[in-house]
């Protein structure tokens, strides 16, 4: 893990030291993401087509480390509030989740399985995964991979906590594969992250 960070990113690099030490490697690239939750500050989803609205990126954020592997495993630990049912976690092979030609395994299958684990949750994962994908933003990974996520927006509805999830995450992905390192295009994500939730 790098010994310095960012200002903005100081909060989630001390998480790490501190909850995530026992899966992340000190001497392997390590990609941090961060995507802010917002407050509608005029108007809203709920006012009429064509009227004014202004959205606000709020300084709590979601945050997301990933680090790829030499092995085929997974392992994704998800560290939110205990009133959005406390951290949770996940583990298994590349191909639990993924067939040997390379698309995700079919959503029924995906689904029986995270269940019969007591991981549902980890359909949404998925679906930005999925969404990544049929937006050819995201390649098979060929290793498996670390991915911390970090909820560390505040406990009121309005945040837009599921798709700073979905954001953080969605870049987190990019960048492991190798694409996209150096910029974000913030429409492509977030058609990637809106395929995904439709799809799943």
């Amino acid at each position: 893990m790098p010994l310095s960070l960012p200002a903005p990113l100081l909060p989630f690099g001390n998480l790490l030291r501190t909850s995530a030490r026992d899966l992340l490697q000190v001497d392997a690239p390590l990609w941090v993401t961060r995507a802010p939750g917002c407050l509608d500050a005029v108007g809203g989803p709920g006012e009429a087509f064509g009227s004014a609205s202004i959205t606000v990126a709020t300084t709590r954020a979601v945050f997301s480390g990933i680090q790829n592997r030499e092995d085929d495993k997974i392992f994704i630990r998800f560290i939110r509030p205990k009133s959005h049912g406390g951290d949770q976690e996940w583990s298994g092979v590349l191909s639990d989740i993924y067939t040997k030609k390379g698309p995700p395994r079919s959503l029924a299958v995906l689904r029986d399985m995270f269940e019969t684990a007591d991981a549902p949750w980890m359909m949404k994962m998925m679906a930005t995964m999925i969404g990544l994908r049929r937006t050819h933003q995201l390649n098979t990974p060929k290793v498996g991979f670390v991915l911390i996520v970090w909820d560390n927006l505040p406990d009121i509805p309005g945040m837009g906590g599921r798709e700073a999830v979905s954001v953080s995450t969605a870049m987190a992905f990019k960048a492991s594969t190798g694409l996209d390192i150096k910029r974000v295009d913030g429409i492509r994500v977030a058609r990637a992250v809106s395929y995904g939730e439709k799809e799943v």
